[in-house]
C-alpha cells in the first residue's frame, strides 16, 4: 500500500486537494476528521483518552487497510513537529511491515514506496 500524508495548518484545503487527487487516481480517501469525529462520540475534545482513541483509530484503519490489498490511501493531518512524529513513525510501521518500504516526509530525507508527503501552509 502507498500513503499519501496531505499535511498542513487547519482549513488550507488539504480535503479539497485529496478529493480532486482521488478523481484522476484510483484510491481511498482517510479524511483526518473521521477519526476525530469517532472519539467525540465517546470524549470531549482533547479529554483523557480523546487522542489515545484518534490515534488508535488512525493506526488500525490504515493497518486494515494495508493487510487487505488497498493500493493507496490518501489522509490528511494537521502535521505539528514534534507532536505528529510518533504517529508518522507508526504510520511508516504499519506499510513497512506490509511490504512497503521507507517513505518520504518528517522521519526520513528520502523518498521510496511507503508514505509520500505533500505539506501545505496557509
Amino acid at each position: 500500500m502507498k500513503l499519501l500524508f496531505l499535511h498542513g495548518s487547519p482549513a488550507t484545503g488539504k480535503l479539497t486537494v485529496a478529493k480532486s487527487l482521488l478523481r484522476m487516481v484510483p484510491g481511498r480517501l482517510f479524511d483526518n476528521h473521521a477519526a476525530i469525529d469517532l472519539a467525540r462520540t465517546l470524549f470531549e475534545f482533547g479529554a483523557p483518552g480523546f487522542w489515545e482513541l484518534v490515534h488508535q483509530v488512525r493506526s488500525a484503519a490504515l493497518d486494515t487497510a494495508a493487510a487487505n490489498g488497498v493500493a493507496l490511501v490518501v489522509t490528511t493531518f494537521c502535521y505539528v513537529e514534534p507532536d505528529g512524529l510518533p504517529l508518522f513513525e507508526t504510520f511508516e510501521q504499519i506499510l513497512q511491515r506490509h511490504g512497503g518500504g521507507p517513505g518520504h516526509g518528517p522521519a526520513h530525507g528520502r523518498s521510496g514506496e511507503g508514505i509520500a508527503c505533500l505539506s501545505g501552509q496557509a
